[in-house]
This record gives structure tokens, C-alpha cells and sequence, in this order.
């Protein structure tokens, strides 16, 4: 982890990835496959905040809005890691972002 960064964004991407394991289906399995991995709670936050900005970086590139069910489908056909939901996990609501540039 570095030490010499911006603290207010790194704070930001970790409230971010924190409430964003209740809305979204996938961010509950991802962290919870961190854990899997043995990685305390802080760390496997970080490993979540970095994955929404690189899905932030592409919404900015494109110009479009989080769509949660094409980022999903996205993941499996590209079999970066498989979606595994438990029955603790609530569907997520449609939570739509909108980017305005």
C-alpha cells in the first residue's frame, strides 16, 4: 500500500467499495472472494476500489452510464473470475450512474 497518495481518495474509493457490496451483487462476491484469499478487510476493499476505477475509466472513455447487468456479463465471457452468489446475498436494485463530463 502506498503511503504518499492522495488520502481523501483513497478514503473515497474506500467508503465507495463499501457500500457498493450491498447494492451490487458482484462487488459482495468479489470481496468476499478476496477474503477467500486470505486478505483482512482493508485489503480486500482496496482490491474492490481499484476494480470500480478501472470500471470508472472505461465509463469516462466511453461516455456512458454503470449498466451493473453488462459489467456482470462482461466478467463472465471474459472469465476474469466467476460470479459465485450465495443465498445471503440481496438481488441488488437497479442503481443507474450517471456520468455527466
Amino acid at each position: 500500500m502506498r503511503r504518499a497518495c492522495d488520502m481523501m481518495l483513497r478514503s473515497t474509493l474506500r467508503y465507495w467499495a463499501e457500500g457498493s457490496r450491498v447494492t451490487a451483487a458482484w462487488a459482495a462476491a468479489y470481496y468476499r472472494k478476496k477474503k477467500d484469499e486470505h486478505k483482512n478487510h482493508e485489503t480486500a476493499l482496496r482490491c474492490l476500489g481499484q476494480r470500480w476505477l478501472k470500471i470508472l475509466w472505461k465509463m469516462l472513455k466511453e461516455n456512458k452510464p454503470y449498466d451493473e447487468a453488462r459489467h456482470t456479463r462482461d466478467q463472465i465471457r471474459h472469465g476474469q473470475w466467476k460470479l459465485t452468489l450465495g443465498a445471503d446475498l440481496v438481488k441488488p436494485q437497479s442503481v443507474q450512474m450517471q456520468m455527466e463530463i
